[in-house]
């Protein structure tokens, strides 16, 4: 959590399992991005969980409100109220 190479890198692996994966695969990436970057808004990581926050299966949208909620805990950020 707190090495910046181990995280982007994790990123960039979570964002190919949740284009190419399936529901199940895709709502356990968005829990596990966001618990790389629990309290640590990254625009990023906040671009991509708003996106998915739009997706045409409601639990996915769920998990990735949920994920949104856990990177902004703590944060006072106006860009994750939009």
């Amino acid at each position: 959590m707190g090495e910046g190479i181990g995280a982007e890198m994790s990123v960039r692996q979570f964002n190919h399992l949740m284009h190419y994966g399936d529901q199940i695969i895709c709502k356990s990436a968005l829990l596990a991005l966001s618990l790389v970057s629990a309290s640590n808004l990254q625009l990023p990581v906040l671009d991509t969980l708003s996106k998915y926050s739009h997706h045409y299966e409601l639990t996915v949208a769920l998990d990735a409100i949920f994920a949104m909620g856990l990177v902004g805990i703590g944060t006072n950020n106006a860009w994750l109220v939009c």
